[in-house]
C-alpha cells in the first residue's frame, strides 16, 4: 500500500476516534449533570421537611426562615421555592452548555441563544425551555409548548 493511502486511512481512524470520544463526552456530562440535579432535588426536598417538622415542632417562623433560608414559609407550612427549582434547572444547563459561547437575542417572548450554530431556545413568559444541542437534550421537567 501506498504511503499516501496508508496516511488518509490513518487520519480517517483518527477523525473517527475524536469524534466517537466526544459524543462520550457529551453523553457523560449529559449524565452528571442529569444526576446532580436529582441530587440537589433530594437535598432540597429534605431541607422542606426538616423546616415543616420544626414548625410542627413549636419552632417560631422567624427561626426556621434562619435555619433554612431557601424554604418558602408561608403560615405555619413550609413549601418548595420555585425560584429554588429554576436555580437547579438553570445550573444544569450552565453545565451543559459551559464550553460554548453564546448571546441571548429576545424578541416575541422567546430568547434564542445562539451556540456556535447549536441553538437552545428558551421561551421567557411560560418558563419552558428545551435544548437542542444536536437533537440530544429536551429538558424533561418543563412543558416543550407554552400552552
Amino acid at each position: 500500500m501506498k504511503a499516501t493511502r496508508v496516511f488518509q486511512i490513518t487520519a480517517l481512524l483518527l477523525v473517527i476516534v475524536s469524534v466517537i470520544q466526544v459524543g462520550w463526552w457529551i453523553l457523560d456530562l449529559h449524565h452528571y449533570s442529569t444526576q446532580r440535579l436529582r441530587d440537589e432535588r433530594a437535598t432540597y426536598a429534605r431541607e422542606v421537611m426538616a423546616a415543616q417538622t420544626l414548625l410542627d415542632a413549636g419552632t417560631s417562623v422567624e427561626r426556621v426562615r434562619a435555619l433554612l433560608p431557601d424554604v418558602a414559609l408561608t403560615g405555619r407550612q413550609a413549601q418548595a421555592d420555585p425560584a429554588v427549582e429554576a436555580g437547579f434547572v438553570d445550573e444544569r444547563y450552565r453545565r451543559i452548555n459551559q464550553y460554548a459561547k453564546s448571546r441571548d437575542i429576545r424578541g416575541n417572548g422567546l430568547a434564542k441563544r445562539e451556540i456556535h450554530g447549536l441553538a437552545t431556545v428558551r421561551s421567557v413568559a411560560s418558563e419552558s425551555s428545551s435544548i437542542q444541542f444536536g437533537g440530544a437534550f429536551p429538558n424533561p421537567l418543563k412543558s416543550r409548548h407554552p400552552g
